[in-house]
């Protein structure tokens, strides 16, 4: 891009930036189709265009040119003798139906945030009109373009930074059920009693400013007990409408049934309990609310990490694999962050790389002199992009000390795709010999292997062509971290320098110790006899477990060849110990070692990730203050383990696989090791 196509962009950027915007008029918005309205005895007006197909008041009124022509008109035909004023209010009932931005101007009151600007004025707590911003125009026109379409409005939206997109919600809510429906009820799930609390006295306070009059009452509107709730359900008597509004550490304060809108608040900070996930409080309320026009799902959060349920939404949605539209506001379209440039060519000159970028996602150079500067408070460039983040990318960043790049995993998600089928798998026995013996896949929509692609075993290959490594689980209980068994196929590795290798299938699930194991040797003789490499690390740290998982993998090198071993250490060998020991030991070196390869493979893209679950592993993935490795609290590193020492394996263990003839001797190449590096 030349500087005089920055120079010209920069400019139309401001300029439709810098227009007016009067709800009132309703004048410089986009959120429905709007036609002007030109009066003799009143300001012109922009008005939806819903409004003047469907509204005979104000057919009318545009047929006469005026109000008082109209109330003319009116007055010789019914005889009703009503007064202008009487027209006005009866017109300013009839557009708050179709236009919501002027209903939240001139009727909703909220308290203004705190700011040092307004500190220094006199100016705390005061309230205010709702006069929408920017941000909050961006998401309204996209709920308003479905729910005009008659489509279910399904919103996830990704907060960053405070622009009001909560508050933007839970009052179209209120503007639906007291200007569109009587009975439309909803529910409000915060992620703790506070945050319900707030969101509850946001609409109280809303309700004791409002203009009762519009609603044909002679007194202002309050919440009263819905039947013998204790308080959770609420009603609004003269709409019939009930609000809901709980936390997800009480579930079960929500009412179960005819529930038209659902806002969940800070889905991220949903947590976990005892007896209860948060996809089970979601699920829930979501199961309430029928998929019908005219109904209303919101789940909204700031980014709290990655791996965790908001994020998998976020995922399925920009995907295109749910029903929710994806909402995300970058920081440069928040009022505020900008700074002005004395001379744009200068400072257009002097942008670098991701400076550029910025610009090409819609900054302006007013915001990036902004940004320039911001930065400069920030010892670390993921911190700032966690704070104002541009894209939803930089938004999901939660810490400062990760270990790969974000960027680059999020390069590596563009070959994450749902598998071909899940399945378990079965031989002639769950153990020994007979384990071996006519083993195949049994399909099952809960199974725990995924397959991406099926066994090939018609070419033969010599160095194996899949590989197969197994992270050990720690339990059966569904608490416990899970046993996963990921299978490489390493086929295009044959064209060296060129062809990487690829995930086709992961088995995840817990089992006890001694099947687990088995039921990796049984994946490894499906897939062409692969490589087996069992990680010993997990074992090894549990006193019990460590003598139980020696002996199975004895069991097992009795019987599988193409198992991976490492040479004891002499001082053991010389009082009778064997001479190699079955399982890739993850001390604290060895687990450097192949983390710090996983970065060179991320870095690069030298291998084809077929599970997102997977990439998420390898965003959560951390260096520790104390500098050893590992996930971020209360996320996991499973799979990310059974990549790390895969990947080293297949580059640095293995040779090339080749492609070998029908009447070749098909051998099995390993490059020596011994205990000191692996």
């Amino acid at each position: 891009m030349s500087i005089e196509e920055v120079l010209k962009i920069n400019e139309e950027r401001n300029l439709q930036r810098s227009q007016p915007y009067d709800p009132l008029l309703g004048y410089g918005s986009d959120c429905v189709p709007r036609k002007e309205l030109i009066l003799d005895d009143y300001n012109a007006l922009n008005l939806p265009i819903r409004m003047f197909e469907e509204c005979d008041l104000l057919k009318a009124i545009e047929y006469h040119g005026s109000f008082r022509k109209t109330l003319t008109e009116i007055n010789k035909i019914s005889e009703a003798h009503i007064t202008l004023e009487q027209l006005q209010n009866q017109f300013i009932k009839e557009r708050v139906v179709y236009d919501a931005e002027f209903w939240f101007a001139s009727t909703c009151f909220i308290k203004e945030k705190i700011s040092p600007e307004l500190v220094a004025q006199g100016f705390i707590g005061r309230t205010i009109p709702f006069v929408l911003r920017r941000p909050q125009r961006k998401l309204l026109k996209i709920i308003l373009d479905l729910w005009y379409k008659k489509v279910p409005v399904r919103i996830i939206l990704l907060k960053a930074r405070q622009w009001g997109g909560s508050t933007l919600v839970q009052l179209f809510f209120s503007w639906v059920q007291l200007t569109q429906f009587e009975h439309w009820n909803i529910s409000v799930c915060a992620h703790q009693n506070g945050a319900s609390n707030n969101i509850r006295m946001m609409y109280e306070n809303m309700l004791k400013t409002y203009p009762y009059e519009l609603l044909n009452q002679d007194s202002p509107i309050k919440f009263t007990n819905y039947g013998t709730s204790t308080g959770a359900t609420r009603l609004i008597a003269c709409r019939e409408c009930t609000v809901s509004i709980g936390s997800a550490n009480n579930p079960d304060s929500f009412r179960s049934e005819d529930i038209n809108g659902v806002h969940l608040s800070e889905v991220g900070l949903f947590k976990a309990g005892a007896k209860i996930k948060p996809e089970d409080v979601i699920q829930a309320l979501l199961g309430s609310v029928v998929n019908a026009p005219y109904t209303v799902v919101v789940l909204e959060s700031t980014a709290k990490g990655v791996g965790n349920y908001f994020h998998r939404e976020w995922q399925s949605a920009i995907s295109h694999q749910s029903a929710f539209v994806p909402v995300f506001v970058s920081w440069f379209e928040i009022e505020g962050y900008s700074l002005p440039v004395d001379n744009p060519r200068e400072f257009a000159l002097s942008l670098n790389e991701s400076e550029k970028l910025l610009f090409e996602k819609g900054a302006t150079l007013e915001n990036i002199k902004w940004y320039r500067g911001q930065s400069n408070t920030f010892l670390d460039k993921w911190r700032m992009y966690s704070e104002f983040p541009s894209d939803a990318i930089e938004a999901f960043q939660s810490t400062g000390s990760k270990y790969h790049n974000p960027s680059k995993i999020e390069e590596m998600r563009v070959s994450c795709c749902e598998p071909q089928f899940k399945a378990n798998i079965f031989g002639d026995s769950d153990y020994g010999v007979k384990a071996l013996q006519h083993i195949h896949l049994s399909k099952q929509v809960n199974g725990k292997l995924s397959v991406w692609e099926e066994p090939d075993t018609s070419i033969r290959m010599r160095n194996y062509r899949y590989v197969v490594v197994v992270d050990v689980n720690r339990g059966t209980t569904d608490k416990a971290d899970n046993g996963v068994i990921t299978v490489f196929d390493r086929f295009f590795m044959k064209d060296v320098g060129v062809g990487l290798p690829e995930v086709v299938a992961e088995w995840v699930g817990h089992e006890i110790l001694r099947k687990f194991i088995w039921t990796a040797v049984q994946i490894a003789k499906l897939y062409d006899n692969a490589f087996l490499v069992i990680e010993s690390n997990t074992p090894d740290s549990m006193a019990n477990a460590d003598v139980e998982h020696g002996a199975v993998l004895e069991e097992i090198g009795q019987i599988y060849d193409d198992l991976y071993a490492r040479e004891a250490p002499p001082e053991q060998i010389q009082k009778g110990a064997p001479p190699k020991k079955y399982g890739f030991n993850t001390n604290k070196k060895t687990k450097v070692q192949v983390c710090s390869f996983e970065q060179v493979v991320i870095e690069n893209h030298m291998y084809i990730e077929r599970s997102s679950i997977a990439m998420d592993e390898h965003s959560t993935f951390e260096q520790k203050p104390n500098g050893s490795l590992g996930a971020v609290d209360g996320c996991h590193d499973d799979r990310y383990i059974t990549r790390a020492i895969g990947n080293w394996i297949c580059y640095n263990y293995l040779d090339a696989p080749i492609e070998i003839k029908a009447d070749e001797e098909r051998t099995r190449y390993r490059r020596p090791i011994s205990s000191a590096s692996v």
